[in-house]
């Protein structure tokens, strides 16, 4: 089998009023090979849910991080500016960290992910480098 991804590989999420992206990022000398096995746990997941142990260790993670930004004053208000900014509850995302179902984060999963919503950006070096 051939390794898809190094160990700088990563996610990260985009939001912005009204729209979210789900960021999938890393250096890979099989960029289409990896991109299928991402829509492949895509579909899977959809199909079969998230599994509750792996959820409730991810939720409670979730919670500690959400936990840990109240330990720094420069976090702190960044994250009361961001909240500001959006008009969100600053609590609003502890709350939820601290209370959603695996029900409720299977069915979020089916509706945000769509793969048919998806691309690839490939930026390869230059034969010249």
């Amino acid at each position: 089998r051939k390794q898809l991804i190094n160990p700088g590989f990563g996610y990260n999420s985009i939001e912005v009023e009204g729209a979210m992206a789900s960021v999938f990022q890393g250096m890979s000398r099989f960029p289409e090979a990896l991109r299928d096995e991402i829509f492949e746990e895509i579909e899977r997941v959809k199909r079969e849910g998230i599994s509750p142990r792996i959820f409730e260790c991810a939720r409670r993670s979730s919670y500690g991080g959400n936990i840990t930004a109240f330990n720094y004053t420069e976090d702190i208000a960044d994250n009361l500016q961001d909240d500001i900014m959006f008009g969100i509850d600053t609590f609003s995302l502890l709350k939820a960290a601290a209370s959603v179902t695996v029900e409720e984060a299977n069915e979020l999963f089916r509706r945000q992910y769509d793969i048919s919503n998806s691309s690839l950006s490939v930026v390869r070096r230059s034969k010249e480098a």
